[in-house]
């Protein structure tokens, strides 16, 4: 991570078809019953990839090994680190289809979140009522045929970037998080129960994925480094 304290770090990984073996042996015996349970391979390989690349990636920014990682799990699912105790650190994680994404800063709430939608149209119109605010109902009807899935999927994981950072997830009326919907990046004011300013970073990092990262604040740079390994400042 860079030495401003402000900043965030994103990273993306591919998810393989099936887990291997070097990520399944950073799991907790209770991860490893956790992963069992998961009906088809995908979905472990899913859960034990992106479990695995958090716990490494916070291993090397501590400095200690992937078996000193301790996570606890709260209310509402969000991960909090208990061991090493590092109450400045916060993380999120995210995965769809064939790419996982983890998000760390220092000092703030972080939120990141990935959906995979390729060939995705049927039923989204249906549900934009149930899930979307004024202003990004209007922007979605507005959108020509051809741009809805990716606006769509742009206004879906700008929300959930947010409820996830605040650790209140979707048990959080999403349809009442009205976030505008243009410019794709840049500092939004939430409701007041919300109770901060973020700032908000929407992209493509490859064809059909949408990723979304929110954090609280005004300041402070977002970096994400690509599957190929390149790094670029949002």
């Amino acid at each position: 991570m860079s030495s401003d304290a402000a900043d965030a770090h994103v990273t993306l990984f591919t998810v393989p078809p099936i887990a291997t073996d070097g990520d399944l042996a950073t799991m907790t015996g209770d991860e490893q019953t956790r992963a069992a349970r998961f009906a088809f391979d995908r979905d472990r390989s899913a859960f034990v990839t992106t479990r695995a690349a958090l716990r490494r990636t916070l291993a090397a920014l501590l400095g200690c090994t992937t078996a000193d990682i301790v996570f606890e799990t709260e209310r509402w699912g969000r991960l909090r680190l208990v061991r090493p105790l590092d109450a400045t650190l916060d993380f999120n994680v995210s995965h769809s289809g064939a790419l996982s994404a983890v998000a760390i800063t220092r000092g703030r709430r972080i939120g990141v979140d990935i959906e995979w939608h390729h060939g995705q149209r049927g039923g989204l119109n249906e549900i934009v009522p149930r899930i979307m605010g004024p202003r990004e109902q209007t922007m979605l009807r507005e959108t020509a045929q051809a741009e809805f899935v990716r606006a769509f999927f742009g206004c879906w994981t700008r929300k959930e970037s947010v409820v996830k950072a605040t650790g209140i997830g979707m048990s959080y009326p999403v349809e009442t998080l009205d976030i505008p919907a243009a410019p794709e990046s840049g500092v939004v004011e939430l409701p007041v129960e919300l109770a901060r300013t973020w700032r908000l970073v929407t992209l493509e990092p490859v064809p059909h994925y949408t990723l979304s990262v929110a954090m609280t604040g005004a300041t402070g740079a977002i970096y994400l480094q690509h599957i190929d390994g390149v790094h670029e400042k949002l």
